[in-house]
């Protein structure tokens, strides 16, 4: 067990060695000087920064490559952890140009919020650095609060900047761009123009969760902007000896108690968490699979969204190996099939299967991913309704004629292929 100890203690050291070796590293490009760790140039030594947050110098501007988007470096912030990003498709002296690369607020709250407590009598709190902005394009006029005109800059389009449900989305409108928006009070009657100069101006996201490794249970800023732990076991070695001590003997206890007196619940606890792990397990999958695809942009809704969707799961359209598939009506007006997935494969590859590969289709003849729903072990696919059901009726029917021609066929060959 001391062997055990020692040989922790010894990485965590190393560790720690190994940051501050890198941080002497310092490099400049454009306006962004003593660019250190975590970040690193290309083009400095092996041993300066970190890997994933590598920046590149083009034509005297700093630039991220992340999430397979490029974004320009306006700052970096070492006081308080931050960095300020720019996408490369916005120009500030071009109100047209709106970014080029989707950021899906849901899928990067780790780097748009931090956790802060700013005294030991206070509870942990969540600040937000960045909020979404969406940008709509709609068939008719829109006249509503939450959508903010784009003319003369842009033409049919909106913009919509915070937390925007799903069902909100007008009939006849379509999101186009999703990405972040810098943190601001909010204004009323705020003009385009104004929101595209914020835009210019940059959102912000934070690394400070590389240092929370070595916490157990996350860090947080304090009031002096110092990271620290959330349960301080290792503030020093001797805290962190007499804690491993402490908790061996008290597992140690807790075994030989529940060996002698309660085995069977154990191993039932011990089911119940091996269980939860691999579900757990398959949600982190899912989740890593749709930030590494967010440019397939379909809807996200909550589990409380599809049941008011589909009125409480009311109406059933059919059913099958995958799970049941329900009737539901958008806020647009617009009908629905919700296929609810039962029994997932390992690690949700059934429903990362359907995701990628619908997804990614547009097409007249295929039908349309609307949106998913994500929620611990509950899976759900929204696809649009088809009214006259699926073309396999009415080829593969046994029960009546086929009422379609081999020109109708042929046509239709032609336009799935």
């Amino acid at each position: 067990m001391i062997g055990e100890i020692v040989i922790f203690v010894f990485m965590l050291i190393s560790q720690t060695c190994n940051g501050r070796d890198s941080s002497h590293c310092a490099a400049s490009c454009g306006n962004n000087h003593n660019i250190s760790y975590p970040f690193r140039l290309q083009t400095d030594p092996k041993n300066c920064g970190h890997h994933r947050y590598e920046l590149s110098c083009q034509n005297n501007l700093t630039v991220l490559n992340l999430n397979g988007g490029r974004y320009y470096v306006q700052s970096i912030d070492y006081d308080n952890f931050t960095i300020r990003l720019v996408d490369a498709g916005v120009h500030p002296d071009n109100c047209s140009s709106i970014p080029r690369f989707p950021f899906i607020y849901d899928l990067s709250k780790s780097y748009s919020t931090y956790i802060y407590r700013w005294s030991e009598s206070e509870e942990y709190k969540r600040a937000d650095l960045s909020q979404q902005i969406m940008f709509i394009k709609c068939q008719n006029p829109v006249k509503s609060p939450p959508y903010v005109e784009t003319a003369p800059c842009l033409n049919s389009s909106y913009v919509n900047i915070g937390d925007m449900k799903a069902n909100d989305l007008m009939e006849l409108c379509s999101v186009e761009m999703l990405s972040l928006f810098p943190l601001f009070p909010a204004k009323k009657n705020m003009s385009f123009l104004e929101i595209h100069r914020q835009l210019a101006f940059g959102f912000q996201l934070s690394w400070h969760n590389i240092h929370c490794g070595q916490c157990d249970g996350g860090c947080y800023l304090d009031s002096r902007k110092r990271l620290r732990c959330m349960y301080r076991w290792n503030d020093n070695f001797l805290d962190m000896i007499l804690w491993l001590l402490g908790n061996t003997v008290i597992c140690l206890a807790m075994c030989l108690v529940a060996r002698a007196f309660c085995g069977a619940p154990c191993v039932i606890a011990f089911l119940i968490y091996k269980w939860r792990r691999r579900h757990l397990s398959g949600y982190e999958t899912i989740e890593e699979f749709l930030q590494s695809h967010n440019n397939l942009m379909p809807i996200r809704y909550s589990y409380s969204d599809i049941r008011k969707i589909t009125r409480g799961f009311k109406e059933k359209l059919g059913e099958g190996g995958f799970g049941f598939v329900h009737k539901g009506k958008l806020r647009s007006g617009k009908f629905a099939a919700i296929k609810m997935l039962g029994k997932s494969k390992a690690n949700g590859q059934d429903f990362i299967n359907e995701v990628a590969t619908i997804g990614r289709i547009h097409h007249t003849n295929i039908v349309k991913l609307i949106g998913f729903c994500v929620e611990g072990s509950k899976h759900a696919l929204v696809y649009e309704f088809m009214s006259n059901g699926s073309l396999d009726n009415y080829i593969f029917c046994q029960e009546r004629p086929i009422s379609l021609n081999w020109e109708k066929l042929y046509e239709i060959s032609l336009g799935v292929a």
